[in-house]
């Protein structure tokens, strides 16, 4: 067995080298992907360079009180934790601590601008949608910013804080006091950017994640984004010529880069020139993604991006599904990549209802795929759903048969995790969209705390229990 796998990765370097692509389905991770101990002491170098500069820059530069130092310790270790996406509990766990340990340190009187940042962060996150507050006697963020930007931070502390302020004052832009602030800021995230990718020090990984928080940048001109990415590229690439998160990092840019140049309206509203830099970016796009895959084929957000490129290169579902394949088989429970296929299986894209539909129960079906997968079936009915009411059809959810994927879909879910009280609220909504009333009432009581904004608001969830009232009377509960 050892030998036929010796001889399978010797067959399959060769076809690399000669053809310069990997055999079609082959799901084979790369013969080079990072081994579990190597991923282990990258891991454990990237946790201690995030205490450094969070607990250690606190300690050497921090406004310091032995009333509050325990706590501002403590939630700048989680916070690390986080950075690392480790290690002894889940995000949501470690954010729910950090948000407790911020508050004591706060409560003891404590405004210095790493723990003002997390507050930012975890305290009174902002709802992107909605934006800030400006009536708010604190602005989190924007107080953290000055503060560290004023401190002896490291850059990497810099760069974070400049550039959530200039995302705050992006959100408010229409706001008259805050309109100016917002390209300062910009500018100060670029600086410090540079510092941080320059710093051979830096692990690759967090300066790559750094470069996509910039790249992703909200109410940024595309043009002025990509001037400052022509100079953070070499660099990046030059210190971690290895790191498969600048690949993955850079090859994301250039995808979404693409789409700037395409625009977002039909194929016959693109330019000439659209199409050529359409095309141009989206083969830098599959450079960097494919070196990515190469240097580590167990990241399953390598192929899901590879995925999501052939969205705009068209070559085939073929392509596509290798890519879903390799996908799979590093993460078993991918959902994302699940919801990236079904996505490209839409009729506006290259696919239809009917392979939708076959796609969600092959999901719903499948014993090898975990997690929220099964649910897939259930979304793909949700998107079918939209092409049939733009069609000026009956309501699609009212028939028995969409019922029946649904219903089969979340059971086999809930038996598997009977504790994941969080996707009551989509069976809930889903029961309620197919007016299977007593479906409702059962999810209803099952729901734990309820998210008011998940179905609406609190309005919409009232007109919901209002309408179960009618259809199903007092004496019938």
């Amino acid at each position: 067995m050892v030998l036929r796998l010796l001889l399978y990765a010797s067959l399959t370097a060769l076809l690399i080298a000669e053809s310069g692509c990997r055999p079609k389905h082959d799901t084979t991770p790369p013969h080079n992907a990072r081994s579990a101990a190597e991923k282990e002491i990258a891991s454990e170098e990237r946790y201690q360079w995030n205490l450094q500069t969070l607990v250690g820059d606190y300690g050497r530069t921090g406004k310091k009180d032995p009333k509050w130092d325990a706590e501002a310790r403590e939630a700048l270790k989680l916070f690390a934790k986080i950075r690392n996406r480790s290690r002894d509990t889940s995000f949501a766990e470690q954010g729910d601590q950090i948000s407790n340990h911020v508050a004591r340190a706060i409560s003891a009187g404590c405004d210095d601008p790493l723990i003002l940042y997390l507050e930012a962060r975890f305290v009174h996150p902002v709802d992107p949608e909605e934006g800030d507050d400006l009536r708010k006697p604190i602005r989190p963020f924007v107080e953290a910013a000055d503060g560290i930007l004023e401190g002896d931070y490291s850059p990497i502390r810099k760069f974070y804080a400049s550039v959530r302020a200039a995302e705050w004052y992006g959100r408010n832009a229409k706001k008259e006091q805050v309109r100016a602030e917002a390209p300062k800021f910009r500018q100060l995230s670029v600086t410090h950017l540079m510092t941080v990718v320059t710093d051979e020090n830096t692990p690759g990984v967090e300066a790559a994640e750094a470069v996509h928080q910039f790249a992703v940048s909200p109410r940024v001109s595309p043009k002025w984004k990509h001037e400052a990415m022509t100079r953070i590229e070499p660099v990046l690439l030059k210190n971690w010529p290895d790191e498969p998160e600048v690949f993955l990092t850079l090859g994301n840019y250039y995808r979404n880069y693409a789409w700037v140049a395409r625009g977002s309206g039909w194929a016959s509203t693109v330019t000439e020139e659209g199409w050529r830099l359409f095309a141009e970016r989206l083969k830098q796009a599959e450079t960097f993604l494919t070196r990515a895959w190469q240097l580590d084929g167990m990241d399953p957000r390598i192929p899901m991006a590879l995925m999501s490129l052939e969205l705009g290169q068209g070559k085939g579902g073929k392509q596509m599904e290798t890519w879903f394949q390799r996908a799979m088989v590093a993460d078993t429970n991918c959902y994302d990549a699940c919801y990236t296929k079904l996505n490209y299986l839409e009729p506006k894209w290259y696919g239809s209802e009917k392979e939708m539909l076959a796609f969600g129960h092959e999901c719903a079906d499948s014993e090898a795929w975990g997690g929220s997968v099964p649910l897939i079936l259930a979304e793909a009915h949700s998107r079918i759903a939209t092409y049939h009411q733009k069609a000026g059809g009956k309501d699609y959810f009212h028939s028995s048969k969409v019922w029946k994927d649904i219903k089969m879909c979340f059971e086999k879910f809930f038996a598997r995790y009977p504790d994941a009280i969080g996707w009551r609220h989509n069976y809930a909504r889903y029961a309620y969209r197919c007016q299977q009333w007593e479906a409702l009432r059962t999810q209803i009581g099952l729901m734990g705390p309820i998210n008011y904004k998940f179905f609406g608001g609190r309005d919409a969830y009232d007109e919901m229990l209002e309408q179960l009232d009618q259809h199903l009377p007092a004496k019938a509960k």
